[in-house]
């Protein structure tokens, strides 16, 4: 593959791994120099990475993003993971697509990076200019979301049970159809449990922030009139306010 092409595909990656923390997880990420000094790094490796340039490729953009973003070690390795099912299952889909209906091609990886990075910014723009969208988003997936999951969950199975009964269509030409349909709606299935494992994470750290909140608020109503507080913690109140002067 052409390196120019390579080296526009790994700032693609950085971006859209960077836009997709900060819409589904909140996350910040900083320190654009880092992946401008990495992608510098990864294109003299190129010279030397031969067949493996695209994976070489994935792991630069991958180990940049995690560099680059806020947060603890652990949380950013579960919210990467979650990028690459989501992200991974769509780029497989877009490729899929082509493969099927027009072959093989060159910058078909291109292509796919370009296609996660438009559904992206869209999922931002509607996040920033249209909150009433996600909340109307939300609000379904909260009410349907029993159906949602056994609806996965179908799929999944119908996924399995297709491909134990594909065998006897191995010698036959309509084998090719059904395993891209069976595998497009599996993929399709993943990007679903993955928007809702992303969902039930946020909501969860929602609903602890609430919570915390809520205990502050109980706790400053327990402190006398006439005393304030004498440190950062909470509880540490045993101080008579000073007098006004």
């Amino acid at each position: 593959m052409d390196v120019r092409i390579l080296i526009i595909n790994y700032f693609l990656e950085v971006i859209r791994y960077s836009i997709g923390l900060e819409i589904f997880f909140g996350t910040k990420v900083k320190k654009w120099r880092t992946a401008i000094i990495a992608g510098i790094f990864f294109a003299l490796c190129l010279m030397r990475a031969g067949n493996n340039s695209l994976i070489l490729m994935y792991i630069f953009a991958y180990m940049t993003v995690y560099g680059m973003a806020e947060g603890r070690g652990g949380e950013k390795i579960f919210r990467m993971l979650v990028l690459v099912c989501l992200l991974g299952s769509l780029d497989e889909i877009v490729g899929m697509t082509i493969r099927h209906w027009i072959g093989e091609y060159m910058y078909i990886s291109f292509w796919k990076a370009i296609t996660g990075l438009i559904f992206l910014i869209f999922l931002k723009k509607i996040q920033k200019r249209n909150t009433k969208i996600g909340s109307q988003i939300f609000g379904f997936i909260e009410k349907k979301i029993m159906i949602i999951v056994l609806s996965m969950i179908v799929i999944l199975s119908a996924v399995i049970t297709g491909f134990y009964y594909a065998e006897e269509y191995v010698s036959k030409v309509n084998y090719q159809l059904l395993v891209y349909f069976i595998s497009l709606f599996a993929f399709i299935s993943m990007i679903a449990l993955v928007l809702f494992i992303a969902y039930i994470k946020k909501s969860n750290e929602a609903l602890r922030e609430r919570v915390e909140i809520e205990q502050s608020l109980k706790l400053m109503r327990r402190i006398p009139t006439g005393y304030c507080l004498s440190g950062s913690p909470l509880w540490s109140w045993q101080r008579p306010c000073p007098a006004a002067p």
